[in-house]
């Protein structure tokens, strides 16, 4: 287990030291690694002004990628441990059950029946009552509105210089509005199987 631990992290760290390696604001890093062999030094000349700006490029970038990798770690690691949570917990009420029937075996009593949970693929089909009929009408409207609020923010905070976009791409928000619609479809046709 530590092992695979060890190389998840070393894959991880590997991707996250060439990621910083090959970023623009490190392009230096590059002339140095090449000129290691070499026996002239880089020359390199900075102003002062330039210096501090590739200084906070860089320390952005240190940001910008450290969230990134915190937001994937996490994300997969909470999904794993709900999985495996879930295992424990069906395996731990299999093996109770299973000690229930073999001491009603080892007395000679009648075997009780297995819980209908058992028999279902997860917990959650067990809880989940009847479905709410304004379910997909919500979801819809939630992810429909956050999808058109993330283009408006990215259409306002980019524009149009010299023929090109810049800043982020206000098409982005067409993911969330796509999925609100799927949300609405599924809400207007499951109504109209109701009233049928």
């Amino acid at each position: 287990m530590k092992s695979a631990a060890k190389g998840w992290w070393g894959l991880a760290s590997g991707l996250g030291l060439a990621c910083l390696l090959t970023s623009p604001g490190h392009a230096v890093l590059g002339a140095e690694a090449d000129a290691v062999g070499s026996d002239e030094a880089p020359k390199v000349e900075v102003t002062r002004s330039s210096k501090a700006s590739k200084s906070d490029t860089s320390l952005k970038g240190l940001i910008a990628m450290g969230i990134c990798f915190t937001a994937v770690t996490l994300g997969i690691g909470i999904g794993m441990l709900a999985i495996w949570t879930e295992y424990r917990k069906r395996r731990d009420l299999i093996d109770m059950i299973h000690k229930e029937r073999m001491a009603a075996l080892d007395k000679g009593i009648e075997l009780p029946e297995i819980p209908a949970s058992l028999l279902r693929e997860s917990s959650s089909q067990v809880n989940a009552g009847p479905s709410s009929p304004t379910k997909g009408l919500k979801a819809g409207l939630i992810w429909l509105f956050t999808g058109i609020s993330v283009t408006a923010f990215f259409f306002i905070e980019g524009g149009m210089l010299a023929g090109r976009w810049h800043g982020p791409n206000p098409a982005l928000g067409g993911i969330p509005i796509s999925i609100g619609l799927v949300n609405l479809l599924c809400y207007w046709v499951e109504r109209r199987t109701r009233k049928v």
